[in-house]
């Protein structure tokens, strides 16, 4: 499982820019944001001792937004994770529910409001607060 794949990523130097990028090219959507949480809880808790830096590389809301053809992301947004049948976004907000960051996902959201909109809708954890939803995307005024 995903326990045994992200250290296999990392290698024996534990190096995070080769793990995501093997991460994102083979489209292991769990791996690819088990490393950015980790990476930003790094960087979070240490502060400017932490040897790792704020880094768009490492940022999931620029993947998430990153549908265009044009972007590295894109192949991201055209996979499946097999295990749970989601497409990127909807997968990177469940992680992040499953693990009870219910803050986040609304703040992942931003940058996919459909997306986070139908996905809301569909958690029952989370439905009684789609109405924060509606009234961020102006879906309260319909």
């Amino acid at each position: 499982g995903l326990r045994v794949v992200v250290p296999l990523l990392r290698g024996p130097g534990g190096d995070d820019s080769s793990a995501l990028a093997s991460a994102v090219e083979h489209c292991h959507l769990g791996g690819v944001v088990e490393i950015c949480r980790d990476h930003r809880s790094e960087w979070r808790d240490r502060g400017r001792y932490s040897p790792v830096g704020p880094n768009e590389e490492y940022d999931l809301r620029v993947m998430m937004s990153g549908t265009g053809d044009g972007s590295p992301y894109s192949h991201l947004h055209r996979s499946i994770d097999l295990r749970t049948g989601l497409a990127f976004n909807p997968f990177v907000l469940r992680w992040h529910a499953d693990r009870g960051l219910y803050p986040e996902v609304f703040e992942l959201g931003r940058r996919c409001p459909n997306d986070l909109t139908r996905y809301i809708r569909g958690d029952a954890r989370l439905s009684d607060l789609s109405w924060v939803q509606d009234l961020r995307t102006g879906g309260h005024e319909t």
